[in-house]
């Protein structure tokens, strides 16, 4: 029970406080701000360089852990 109420908090302090506060922060000026700073050619550019960057690292991480294993 102890371990639970523990992985709970760790969850809740490291993963769910920090994006609640982005969603805070993100609709702080309401819906229509937040779509057009997503629409921004800007943001959207850095969205896509993130995505593509994750995507590059995840393909890298999957073949070197599996040659590791």
């Amino acid at each position: 029970m102890l371990l639970r109420l523990g992985f709970g908090t760790y969850v809740i302090a490291l993963v769910a406080a920090p994006v609640l506060a982005i969603l805070y922060k993100a609709l702080e000026g309401g819906l229509t701000a937040c779509f057009a700073a997503i629409t921004d050619p800007v943001a959207w550019d850095a969205l896509l360089l993130s995505l593509g960057t994750s995507g590059v690292a995840a393909a890298i991480n999957g073949v070197m852990g599996t040659a590791i294993a």
